[in-house]
């Protein structure tokens, strides 16, 4: 067996491992058993686009997510083709592409970083993960939009244009909190001798995730409720909600547990970083600012690609900390 197929086999058990340890022990308690009634509620609301009776889209708390159609349109199909219970549908293809998402990763992280320290990187996402199956009953399409980040992200350090425009098509449909990832690509794309045709494909490709959601939008109106508490009352009652639960639970916060020692790492790292991981980096930053402002931010099931887009910069600091310095390297660099 080469060395290459030794890592590869390790990548994939190590992602067959930590699929399992969250899908069958926290998953199926903790979301696809805990409100199945009501997940089917939401799930029928969707493909029909219009709430239950006596119901609104913000009283099920799914403001905007009928057009995130792609994950419960699949779910619906294998329900309808073998019989198999809505919830089990869901169990089965959030495990996929969990397990793809992982794989996916790790191969990620390789380009950057040894096999060791790519394990690394999966375990720590494997210890922090748990996090993500917290306080909600139906987000299904979160584990589909998370693979999507990672291909777009590969395909985006690579500056493969017509790769990334088809999965942020894709992902838009998926999820559209992808759009961000158009202000990367035109940061990292950025040439100043061909200004004209960076800004052009850069505002196409925005203009085409824009133009996905508002063609969605179109296709199934009404959506989008207006908050019963007005917008700023809105925005600041989770801004509270943040902070209570902040100090609250201290450093036992889900963003501090899943972000914290990443974020920092990768300041600390900074002048040492290539220009797409300091993009990256800051992007994964800014970030923050809508997700405080528009959503509860101890939800870090929201926040996965943040990770993302910070993990290769914090393991690359973390290894040259952590890396011995012989005495032939201090001989060479005086």
């Amino acid at each position: 067996m080469t060395p290459r197929t030794s890592q590869l086999l390790l990548l994939v058990v190590l992602a067959y491992l930590i699929t399992m340890t969250w899908q069958v022990w926290l998953g199926r308690p903790l979301v696809y058993s805990a409100a199945p009634q009501k997940a089917a509620l939401v799930h029928q609301a969707i493909l029909d686009n219009r709430p239950p009776p006596g119901n609104s889209w913000e009283g099920l708390g799914c403001n905007g997510t009928n057009v995130r159609r792609v994950n419960v349109e699949l779910v619906e199909a294998l329900h309808r083709a073998t019989g198999v219970p809505l919830k089990e549908a869901y169990f089965a293809f959030d495990t996929l592409f969990l397990f793809a998402s992982l794989v996916l990763l790790g191969l990620y992280l390789a380009r950057w970083l040894e096999p060791a320290w790519v394990a690394i990187g999966l375990l720590f996402y494997g210890a922090v993960g748990p996090l993500t199956y917290l306080f909600y009953f139906f987000h299904p399409w979160d584990r589909l939009s998370q693979l999507v980040w990672l291909a777009a992200l590969w395909c985006l350090r690579d500056r493969k244009v017509w790769p990334f425009a088809a999965l942020l098509v894709f992902g838009m449909a998926v999820k559209y909190d992808i759009l961000p990832i158009v202000a990367l690509w035109g940061a990292w794309t950025w040439r100043s001798d061909r200004r004209l045709a960076w800004a052009l494909q850069t505002a196409g490709l925005a203009a085409l995730a824009i133009g996905t959601l508002k063609l969605l939008q179109f296709a199934y109106p009404g959506g989008f409720d207006a908050q019963s508490a007005g917008a700023v009352d809105h925005t600041w009652l989770l801004l509270r909600r943040t902070l209570d639960e902040l100090m609250t639970r201290g450093f036992a916060f889900p963003p501090l547990l899943m972000f914290g020692l990443p974020i920092a790492l990768a300041f600390a790292g900074w002048r040492h970083l290539d220009r797409y991981h300091r993009l990256a980096l800051l992007l994964g930053c800014v970030l923050f600012v809508p997700l405080t402002l528009g959503s509860n931010l101890r939800e870090v099931r929201a926040q996965v690609p943040v990770l993302f887009l910070v993990l290769p910069a914090a393991l690359q600091t973390l290894r040259r900390l952590l890396t011995p310095v012989t005495p032939d390297q201090v001989d060479g660099a005086s």
